[in-house]
């Protein structure tokens, strides 16, 4: 029979199939595809296994979608509508199973089965769209700026935003205070950011406001031309969400041309098809995309205190980023701040932003262990292929004061070579930030740096000293550089960096898994440890369909224990993932362990354990680390 929207796909064989001609046939079933057809991205059409039956037949048992007899041939003895994917789900197919009845005689030629499907439309609530759009999770970190209350870092009480009349998030989703107190688990919290986080699901095919944020000015202040500036991250896990964001700015000036409000309105558009993970519940699904941790963190948000002089011609250093990031890594976490480097040695962009004939000092040092260098950088720039001649020295070395000038408004066009590097180029930007077409022209200078291939845990800190001194030579306070963001420092002559971008670059860990005893009389000398040394540092393993972390994140281990002269070796249980311990190490180890079995090799004394299992890496720890198998919790020396 023909369904309308519907088309029935991939005929398969299963269970006792193929058949020769004159076989009693036992068991067997043949299946067909339901597969929806029409709609459109945005009204697609949905099916269901509750959606069909078999003409004149029983359901039995109730709701279970298997119907015996009905408009069926007599060879058929029932068939199950069973769902491929989630119910309702742009992406689910619906598998129809005909079992033939046990003891039909297979002809000597093609069997033909006839079975009448039948389609009923599901009658959904008001509230109920999934028989036009699937709900899709949403989940993002908003790292927000506030003078009405404080982030507290370890006890202490970080300044407020003076400035900030409010910062109101407003949604129609789910809005939470999360991790407000505590750098452990608010990495920007010792910046003075709270963090938040919207979450919720939202129809495909079509763009939806998540949320909006209005930063408002006090009485008195501004924001700093070209206003607040959302840094977005969304592109976690090997998972790239960057389409799928827009960014909306509404922005109110002042009579002076001063932005007083600066408001974000984001939309999210879900990719089609997707790419998180949509197996489970609204709920599940929720959490799971939280945990690919989507953020927008803010820079350009210290307002400025109105005076007579600051009508818009202030001098202004935007902001520093690297590659586009920005924030302070960890030594233990490679999921804060910017990317790390990889270990054999990376190259990277490093751009500051700035208005007309703003100056600054760029600085980049690299820590390794208790030696500390700078970068020397390059005269003139290196061609691309050759950024090695960057060096590092254990000299105090930077660019030396470097102004910006925009002379050129045509974008990408090289405009002033400070000290006569052409390394470090300007391209002007104008940006129309009011109605009144009020422009601001910002220009950025570009550094490509070579990071170098390490041997031990490096960091390195890349920061811009401000002072008036650094203004290309002015000394006016009305027109002295606006420090508002990851990679300025302090004021004043020979200032080091307060607050700096801080990328970490890890060395390839080793992971070792060796058996131990708190009675080692008992035994002869434990087996080695099983190592794998070739893992690298901060990696993530995905995970098939089964659940089974990909085989590159396997550890199979096997010991063989043995016991002393005069002990024998016996098992009061079978060793179980609590027996591991992680002695040293394991900063952002994530391991599960399976298939763990031991047993007795021999009798009397001297015998044998041997313990067999393997370890799933899910990710990779960012240090060398040690795990030790604790033996006494299940092995028995008599």
């Amino acid at each position: 029979m023909a369904i309308n929207n519907y088309s029935f796909l991939s005929t398969t064989i299963g269970g006792g199939f193929p058949q020769t001609g004159g076989s009693s046939i036992s068991g067997s079933y043949f299946t067909f595809i339901i597969s929806p057809v029409g709609g459109n991205p945005g009204s697609p059409v949905v099916i269901a296994a509750d959606d069909f039956k078999i003409g004149n037949a029983a359901e039995n048992p109730s709701g279970s979608n298997i119907w015996f007899a009905g408009n069926v041939d007599a060879s058929v003895e029932k068939v199950e509508f069973v769902d491929l994917a989630t119910p309702y789900d742009a992406l689910n197919t619906v598998e129809a199973r005909v079992y033939i009845l046990s003891g039909t005689t297979m002809p000597n030629a093609d069997l033909t089965v006839l079975v009448d499907v039948d389609y009923t439309a599901p009658t959904f609530g008001d509230d109920d769209d999934r028989g036009t759009s699937i709900g899709r999770p949403f989940c993002i970190r908003l790292y927000s700026p506030s003078s009405t209350t404080t982030c507290v870092n370890d006890g202490s009480t970080n300044a407020a935003f003076t400035g900030i009349a409010s910062s109101a998030i407003n949604s129609s989703y789910t809005v939470s205070s999360a991790n407000a107190d505590g750098t452990g688990a608010n990495p920007y919290c010792s910046n003075g950011f709270h963090e938040f986080k919207v979450s919720g699901t939202v129809p495909e095919g079509q763009s939806t406001t998540i949320f909006g944020q209005s930063f408002v000015a006090d009485t008195g202040y501004y924001f700093p031309d070209p206003g607040i500036i959302a840094n977005l991250t969304v592109d976690t896990q090997g998972l790239d969400f960057s389409g799928a964001y827009t960014l909306h700015h509404i922005i109110t000036r002042n009579a002076d041309n001063q932005i007083t409000t600066y408001r974000f309105e984001v939309n999210y558009t879900p990719p089609i098809p997707s790419i998180e993970d949509l197996n489970g519940t609204d709920a599940e699904n929720i959490e799971k995309f939280c945990s690919l941790h989507h953020e927008m963190i803010y820079s350009n948000y210290t307002p400025v205190q109105v005076t007579s002089t600051n009508n818009g011609t202030q001098q202004m250093i935007q902001s520093l980023t690297v590659n586009g990031q920005t924030g302070v890594g960890s030594a233990t976490d490679g999921f804060t701040g910017p990317t790390p480097l990889n270990v054999e040695g990376e190259l990277r962009s490093v751009c500051v932003y700035g208005s007309n004939s703003a100056g600054y000092d760029l600085s980049i040092k690299q820590v390794t262990g208790g030696t500390t260098k700078t970068l020397a950088f390059a005269e003139p720039h290196p061609a691309s292929g050759l950024e090695s001649s960057n060096s590092f020295t254990s000299g105090t070395t930077s660019t030396g004061v470097t102004q910006i000038n925009i002379q050129n408004p045509r974008a990408g066009g090289a405009t002033y070579y400070p000290s006569g590097r052409p390394y470090a180029v300007d391209y002007a930007k104008s940006t129309i930030n009011s109605k009144e077409d009020y422009r601001v022209d910002i220009a950025y200078q570009e550094y490509f740096v070579y990071f170098p291939a390490v041997a031990a845990l490096t960091y390195y800190d890349i920061y811009v000293v401000t002072s008036d001194a650094n203004e290309s030579g002015n000394s006016d306070a009305t027109l002295e550089n606006i420090t508002t963001t990851f990679g300025m420092s302090g004021t004043g002559s020979g200032a080091t960096a307060s607050n700096p971008i801080r990328i970490y670059q890890y060395t390839d860990p080793s992971i070792s898994i060796q058996p131990s005893t708190n009675v080692a009389s008992s035994y002869l000398a434990m087996p080695n440890a099983a190592e794998k040394t070739t893992i690298k540092a901060n990696v993530q393993f995905t995970q098939s369909s089964t659940g089974i972390v990909d085989s590159s994140g396997h550890l199979a281990f096997s010991f063989d224990i043995t016991g002393s002269a005069s002990k024998t070796l016996s098992l009061s249980r079978q060793p179980v993932a609590s027996d591991f311990s992680i002695i040293s190490g394991g900063n952002g180890l994530v391991i599960y362990y399976e298939n763990i079995v031991a047993a007795v090799v021999g009798s009397g004394d001297g015998n044998v354990v041997r313990v067999t299992g393997i370890a799933y890496i899910e990710q990779t720890p960012v240090d060398d680390t040690v795990i030790n198998l604790l033996t006494q919790n299940f092995i028995s020396p008599d």
